[in-house]
């Protein structure tokens, strides 16, 4: 089974890397941005780049400082709010 961003990646309006970064994360959940890099085949200079525009548009939420952590913001709504929290507190 095909997931909705495989099907009709027009409705994100997001550029190759950033849609590759979306698809990993509705894949496996969360991960750090080496992970990301490697998986995506994304150069690791550009990957803040890429997962900073992702939050700026809501898409994407993080956590933790030095090995930070990246989600999808509608995977879980109750952590989506917990990670908005940690993230302001810091």
């Amino acid at each position: 089974m095909t997931s909705f961003t495989e099907q009709n990646p027009e409705y994100l309006h997001l550029c190759n890397y950033a849609l590759a970064v979306y698809r990993l994360l509705e894949e496996v959940g969360e991960a750090t941005a080496e992970e990301i890099s490697a998986k995506c085949n994304i150069p690791y200079s550009r990957i803040n780049v890429v997962v900073d525009c992702l939050k700026q548009d809501g898409y994407v939420v993080s956590r933790g400082r030095k090995k930070k952590r990246f989600a999808l913001r509608f995977k879980d709504p109750e952590l989506s709010c917990l990670w908005q929290t940690e993230d302001k507190a810091r």
